[in-house]
């Protein structure tokens, strides 16, 4: 496991503060815009962490999920939603290591910083 954070989103802007903010903390930030780019990239890598969006176009964030946490290299790979939505539904929440809410990424880095990834 390599210093990689993956970032899932659609939303450049709406990530950019995170990510070079990630990046001064010492860690490789790899954008993917969409579930299917980031299971594709992890094929490849086995990131410390990925943070997701919950909805993309073309696959729900709890099946990007499920196809993570099924894959035997991956499944220990902590997954962060990270979303304007608000609303998520309750039966999905222990797919995920945490969910956060845009644009506040501060609560996501302190847990990042408390012992999910060591610097």
């Amino acid at each position: 496991m390599d210093a990689t954070i993956l970032i899932v989103d659609n939303d450049i802007k709406e990530v950019e503060s995170l990510k070079t903010t990630l990046e001064n903390m010492g860690f490789r930030v790899v954008q993917m815009s969409n579930g299917a780019t980031g299971l594709k990239f992890l094929q490849s890598v086995k990131p410390k962490a990925i943070i997701s969006e919950f909805a993309f176009p073309t696959m729900a964030g709890t099946s990007f999920a499920q196809q993570v946490k099924e894959n035997p290299h991956l499944k220990d790979v902590p997954i962060f939603i990270y979303t304007t939505r608000k609303a998520l539904d309750g039966n999905h929440a222990d797919m995920f290591d945490g969910i956060f809410f845009k644009p506040d990424h501060q609560p996501l880095l302190d847990r990042l910083r408390n012992g999910i990834l060591p610097n």
